[in-house]
């Protein structure tokens, strides 16, 4: 969510919107799948409900809150961080500047957090035990009667950008690719057919992503518009009563942000 020429060094910019993520159809269906599941049929089928539990903890499907603020550090070297979606990711990039266009290429690093007010279990559960104790907050979940909100973790990327303004500068445009490594642990907590439950669950996630923006607007305020279509492959293992449940979807998805930047 930037143009690709950079801030000049000293420069700040900030920038606060909406992001969206629309899960891969396959992510999409193994969570309503699991929605449906009642009490009993979790206990007959706990494969629906890890697969469902997975694609939503590693995926993120939804709606979230975007800010950014970004700096110029040295001549064609731009750093920044920004916060969505639990990942609160800062980068660092170099930048070819040839006057109306620019290439930029750079790796950013973030760190995944816990939904605010996530309350794990203080202990882990050995099967075939049931955890009385575990809360079971649904609050930020498509499942109801799951909690997935202690995850954390953290992901690597690596962003190139190409991208051309105009001049006077009302306009610019950029395109690029970005690769993205995320890896991630769990305490799933949800309600089961002997009460509130809980178990441990690790995971990854890969995106080839590719990205599409528009920035127009008047010094010193500019409206922000990126697409980002991608395709994600997600593995994992969740233990539960003892035993390893795995799960692997891979799709395409697409994630919308709109912003409003104020910079120099």
């Amino acid at each position: 969510m930037h143009p690709a020429h950079p801030l000049a060094p000293g420069s700040v910019s900030g920038a606060s919107g909406v992001s969206a993520h629309f899960a891969p159809p396959d992510a999409q269906e193994a969570i309503d799948d699991a929605g449906q599941l009642s009490s009993a049929e979790r206990a007959d089928d706990p494969q629906a409900l890890v697969d469902g539990a997975l694609a939503q903890t590693l995926s993120t499907p939804g709606l979230a809150p975007w800010f950014s603020v970004r700096g110029g550090l040295v001549p064609n070297t731009e750093g920044g961080l920004s916060y969505t979606g639990r990942r609160v990711r800062a980068d660092v990039r170099y930048v070819f500047d040839f006057g109306r266009t620019a290439l930029s290429a750079g790796g950013g690093f973030t760190g995944i957090m816990p939904n605010i007010g996530a309350d794990p279990p203080a202990e882990a559960c050995d099967a075939p035990d049931y955890c009385p104790d575990a809360i079971v907050d649904d609050s930020y979940s498509e499942i109801p009667g799951f909690d997935g909100g202690s995850v954390s973790g953290w992901g690597l990327d690596l962003p190139v950008l190409w991208g051309f303004r105009s001049e006077p500068g009302l306009v610019a445009v950029w395109a690029g690719v970005r690769a993205r490594y995320e890896d991630m642990t769990a305490d799933f907590r949800f309600e089961g057919g002997a009460g509130p439950r809980a178990a441990q669950a690790s995971g990854s996630r890969w995106v080839f992503q590719g990205v599409l923006g528009l920035a127009v607007g008047v010094k010193p305020v500019w409206a922000l518009l990126e697409l980002s279509p991608a395709f994600e492959r997600m593995s994992g293992r969740v233990n539960l009563d003892g035993s390893e449940y795995a799960a692997e979807i891979e799709g395409f998805s697409f994630s919308p942000a709109v912003a409003l930047m104020v910079a120099p």
